[in-house]
């Protein structure tokens, strides 16, 4: 019997969840839907949000900071790995890791740029993309929801 687990990854912790849409009220409704214990951020500038997504990459780098492995022979088995554990403790205690976006919910129809437009401009290459648009039930996302 085949059993999969999810795998967690090493430096896994609670990230940020970013919600972009042009219009108040909604953001509003959906500030109150959800959980409390979330760490959410909400904007209604779809620029602001592209600032602050992507310059949160360098929280991020929590695994360059405190891990590298080193190929020493030809074969997989063949390779010495390093974990740094103060660089582990001081991330531990570093407030800031729990500010990264992971998630981005955006307005796929928004005056000051577009979902899609957003998602091209995106350089986080940690962050999820997830289109959401009120006015049409499908809208295809193309290369930049990938």
């Amino acid at each position: 019997m085949d059993h999969h687990f999810p795998i967690c990854h090493l430096f896994y912790y609670p990230t940020q969840v970013v919600l972009v849409d042009d219009d108040a009220n909604f953001l509003d409704s959906v500030s109150l839907l959800l959980d409390r214990s979330l760490n959410y951020r909400l904007f209604q500038s779809a620029r602001q949000a592209l600032e602050h997504v992507n310059k949160s990459v360098a929280f991020s780098e929590v695994i360059r900071r405190s891990y590298s492995s080193y190929k020493t022979g030809p074969f997989d088995s063949d390779t010495l790995t390093h974990i740094d554990i103060n660089a582990l403790h001081k991330e531990i205690y570093n407030p800031d890791r729990f500010l990264m976006p992971t998630v981005v919910v955006i307005d796929y129809s928004m005056p000051e740029m577009s979902g899609l437009e957003y998602c091209v401009s995106l350089t986080n290459p940690y962050v999820k993309k997830n289109p959401a648009d009120g006015a049409r039930q499908h809208r295809p996302g193309g290369a930049g929801f990938q």
